[in-house]
């Protein structure tokens, strides 16, 4: 009978390090987005890791408005605490 083998589809380099593409920030910042309200932390931990700068500011920008208006001091909190502009 036929045999295969399964094989492993990376977005990554031989390094190791995930490669950056538009693609994979789009993917990010949709699930970011997804997130804000249960783990608002974790969304903007998520939105960081966007390698577009405009994207990842804009990202950053729009969670940290949705995440100011259900508890602002929380969110102003973490944003300083992770030095985020």
């Amino acid at each position: 009978g036929l045999v295969t083998y399964p094989v492993r589809i990376s977005s990554s380099k031989p390094d190791g390090e995930p490669e950056s593409s538009p693609l994979k920030d789009e993917a990010v910042s949709r699930f970011a987005q997804s997130i804000i309200y249960a783990e608002p932390e974790s969304a903007v931990d998520w939105a960081t890791a966007i390698s577009d700068d405009t994207l990842r500011s804009e990202m950053l920008g729009k969670l940290h408005k949705v995440w100011h208006q259900k508890h602002a001091s929380a969110a102003d909190d973490y944003f300083e605490a992770k030095n985020i502009r």
